[in-house]
């Protein structure tokens, strides 16, 4: 059975697949709900500035605008520990990976490869597809989560999640 976060119980999501973004480094819910006090430092600290304080005074984290560099500016601020960079070797932020919807553009037959030209670790693959369509693809095994593709979608067809 899978722990949820009170918003998750609210929006009626009982299976936990439609986790909150928070920062990286996070806790995980309900630690990190528990952790963080509001103070909205990692807000401040974020040179994206794509960490914004919800209705429920908790950090979270809109790829509309741009995309996490992962700089670490944020678990810097956080005096709390809700979010915790240990600076190890390979350590990642967290286990998010992007997917792309079968909305996409290039999957419907339109030329567009906007994700793949702002993906800096080319992690995002076109393969030509039947009927003039473009299958893109994800290499999970490069792919960061950092949410530059997200914000460059021309349809919000590109959204992170856990991989399976």
């Amino acid at each position: 059975m899978n722990s949820i976060s009170r918003a998750q119980f609210l929006r009626g999501d009982w299976r936990g697949r439609k986790p909150d973004l928070r920062p990286p480094w996070a806790l995980t819910e309900p630690a990190f709900s528990d952790a963080c006090d509001g103070c909205g430092k990692c807000v401040t600290a974020c040179e994206e500035k794509i960490i914004f304080m919800s209705s429920r005074k908790l950090p979270l984290l809109d790829f509309s605008q741009g995309g996490c560099t992962f700089c670490g500016e944020c678990s810097t601020a956080c005096e709390t520990g809700a979010l915790q960079q240990t600076h190890e070797a390979g350590e990642l932020p967290w286990q998010l990976k992007a997917g792309i919807s079968d909305k996409c553009l290039a999957k419907r037959g339109t030329s567009c490869v906007r994700c793949i030209e702002e993906c800096e670790y080319d992690a995002i693959v076109a393969r030509p597809a039947l009927g003039g369509r473009t299958n893109m693809q994800i290499d999970h095994s490069v792919c960061t989560a950092c949410g530059m593709c997200i914000a460059t979608c021309p349809v919000n067809e590109i959204s992170l999640e856990y991989p399976a």
